[in-house]
């Protein structure tokens, strides 16, 4: 249990402090493969809730007589009332907004065996949520829509800094500032998901990815396992890379050929340091 408090911590932190402001819906699923009475599954319900509580409102670590109630959560929601009052409004504030089951829960106990009631709460409350976000009604120029469709058009999976720029001259003309604005058109594309826009690798800076689930899905290729894997093992064993699948499965190593058999030559340093970048550095 420890360490998956300091898991959660982690990342609701990250989501915080690289998204403030952003809102978070937390999925439990395998509801069904609990197999305890109803008001087992209930104690435990509550008891994930009282940690989650402690992560998302800090001040729960100090309130021990909070967390020890029943429904540790009322406390919690109190504080969270009292931070949303005390909260500045500037843009530097980091909040972590919640999506809550209801008034009962800060997480959503999913049963994922068939399509039934607790899916559909899921489905329910982001349906409620998207429209009151900031950007679901947000105008956008149409040449930034046209800038899209440019870097889209090139059916490539990513762009160097150069061909952005191009894609972008192509597109804002007229503007007083097309640097300006086509840094500005990039950061609002790549907040509302539409591509990345990397500006934190010094050897990619400028480069956009057009495909954000095609960088997803190639990431996953080495997060694998003898039961769930995302390459072909027949295909790499016949490419002489027995040892290095071995090294993988075993020891989470992965060689070069390897990372050229996963990606492709051409791709390779470009993943090679985006995985450095975020997973090791």
């Amino acid at each position: 249990e420890h360490n998956t408090i300091r898991y959660l911590n982690y990342w609701l932190k990250s989501i915080k402090y690289h998204s403030p402001g952003a809102n978070v819906m937390l999925v439990g699923t395998h509801l069904d493969s609990v197999k305890e009475s109803v008001s087992d599954v209930k104690r435990d319900l509550d008891h994930v809730d009282s940690v989650l509580a402690m992560i998302v409102y800090p001040k729960m670590k100090t309130q021990k007589e909070a967390v020890k109630m029943k429904n540790a959560f009322d406390a919690a929601n109190k504080f969270a009332k009292k931070l949303e009052t005390e909260a500045s409004n500037a843009a530097g504030s980091r909040k972590l907004n919640v999506l809550k089951d209801g008034d009962k829960r800060l997480f959503f106990a999913v049963d994922l065996s068939s399509v039934n009631k607790t899916v559909a709460a899921v489905r329910k409350k982001l349906d409620e949520a998207a429209p009151q976000q900031d950007f679901f009604a947000k105008s956008v120029p149409i040449k930034w829509m046209q800038f899209l469709d440019q870097m889209l058009a090139n059916g490539e999976n990513w762009l160097e800094a150069t061909k952005v720029k191009e894609c972008a001259e192509e597109t804002l003309k007229g503007s007083e500032n097309i640097e300006k604005e086509m840094t500005s058109a990039l950061e609002m594309l790549h907040e509302l998901g539409y591509i990345i826009y990397i500006t934190n690798l010094k050897s990619f800076r400028g480069f956009v990815i057009t495909n954000p689930q095609w960088l997803v899905d190639a990431t996953t290729k080495i997060m694998y396992s003898e039961d769930v894997q995302k390459f072909d093992k027949e295909e790499a064993l016949k490419s002489n890379l027995a040892d290095d699948v071995k090294a993988g499965l075993d020891h989470g190593l992965i060689s070069r050929d390897f990372m050229n058999f996963l990606w492709g030559e051409t791709d390779t340093p470009f993943f090679h340091q985006i995985l450095r970048t975020k997973l090791v550095d």
